[in-house]
């Protein structure tokens, strides 16, 4: 039954890339027809920008791509506020769709390989989840379900996507609403937003690391 569960989960990747790539209507998904699609429902256009958002993680449908039509459709604020709740959510469905799908093949098929990985996983999972939230270097659909397939506690992976994806969106939304105009102060500064979110965790990290390590020596 594991296996079957992991084939359906890789089954629903690979066909959702395959529909991204290869089909007509999955070369059409752009930013501009998302977008006027999105706007047409007028008063309800929010409920329906987070409903695709609640959805698309699981397609693996890049979250960058749809943070920035909040940036164009939105504005910041609100645009911000509707990326943070539909990314949410959408990453909880597919950290569920991997835990429910994959996690037990895995599990069967390093044969306790994992448990080492598992208890780091468990203990450290909100601050783990929490690091690489804040960084939009790392693959958003990627994370989602790779902490679904490990032991991470889902009360855990929830909040700290909720928490750290917040600078993130801002970052894009602001972005995409400033693209219009890209020799614009405002363009250049939300840019220069972006690329210090990316910077700083690692400085942080390898700053923390080096100390780490000194203070291992003194030791």
């Amino acid at each position: 039954m594991k296996n079957i569960k992991f084939l359906l989960l890789i089954s629903l990747i690979l066909a959702a890339l395959a529909f991204l790539r290869f089909t007509e209507t999955g070369s059409n998904i752009r930013p501009e027809t998302i977008r006027a699609f999105v706007l047409s429902f007028g008063v309800l256009s929010p409920l329906i920008y987070i409903a695709i958002y609640s959805i698309a993680p699981v397609f693996m449908v890049p979250g960058t791509f749809i943070s920035f039509i909040a940036g164009v459709a939105f504005g910041v604020f609100y645009g911000t506020i509707y990326t943070v709740i539909g990314a949410t959510l959408g990453a909880s469905a597919a950290f569920l769709t991997a835990r429910h799908l994959g996690r037990d093949f895995i599990e069967g098929f390093l044969k306790g390989r994992l448990k080492v990985f598992d208890d780091g996983a468990e203990r450290h999972g909100l601050k783990a989840v929490l690091f690489v939230r804040l960084i939009p270097l790392f693959p958003f659909n990627i994370v989602n379900y790779g902490a679904g397939l490990s032991k991470i506690r889902f009360k855990d992976f929830f909040f700290a996507t909720l928490i750290g994806i917040i600078p993130g969106s801002f970052a894009y939304v602001n972005l995409a609403n400033s693209i219009m105009d890209i020799r614009s102060w405002r363009f250049a500064i939300a840019l220069a937003f972006l690329m210090l979110l990316i910077i700083i965790p690692l400085v942080y990290k390898r700053f923390k690391g080096n100390t780490s390590a000194v203070n291992a020596k003194k030791a």
